[in-house]
């Protein structure tokens, strides 16, 4: 029901006491006016916020030293889960998180309130060494965080990124994210 519809069937004279009419009127339109409200408090109510991100606890490849999500309190952190022997989707992906971050990089004081984080989900073969030398290749500033299975699952989880070993041949992993 629209509201110009509504205002023209509350405003339309009627044969009933003028007091009790009115009443009736001012009570439906303030209802027409509630409900809506009334149900989009209640969706927001039922969905909640989104839980993403929280904790975590790894290894900086540049520094060797340890980093927590409180080592970025105060900027934008642009994050991907990945590893360094994925043949085509994280290197894609990367390439367009560092365009968009050159692009940042161009609007003075906003480049440098982004980092980019690149986290390995691959503790067996992604080295601090090799993280670094892989990220080199995107963009500068690009932070390559690595840690053990049972950090790089915490992380994963606090962000929500399904992580696991693919099927195993010759030497080839695959991982689902």
């Amino acid at each position: 029901m629209s509201l110009a519809w509504a205002f023209g069937f509350l405003t339309r004279k009627r044969t009933v006491k003028k007091n009790n009419d009115a009443k009736k009127r001012v009570n439906i339109f303030l209802s027409l006016l509630l409900i809506p409200k009334y149900v989009v408090d209640k969706q927001n109510r039922d969905m909640g916020k989104p839980k993403v991100g929280g904790p975590f606890s790894l290894v900086d490849c540049e520094t060797k030293e340890r980093v927590t999500d409180k080592s970025f309190l105060g900027k934008f952190i642009v994050i991907y889960f990945g590893f360094t022997n994925c043949p085509d989707v994280c290197p894609d992906e990367l390439e367009k998180m560092s365009h968009a971050i050159r692009k940042m990089d161009k609007m003075p004081g906003v480049g440098e309130m982004v980092t980019p984080v690149f986290v390995s989900v691959d503790p067996g073969r992604d080295t601090p060494e090799a993280v670094k030398e892989y990220i080199k290749e995107f963009h500068p500033r690009f932070v390559g965080l690595v840690g053990t299975e049972e950090e790089i699952q915490k992380a994963a989880k606090a962000y929500r990124i399904y992580v696991s070993k693919g099927i195993l041949s010759v030497g080839l992993r695959l991982f689902m994210f």
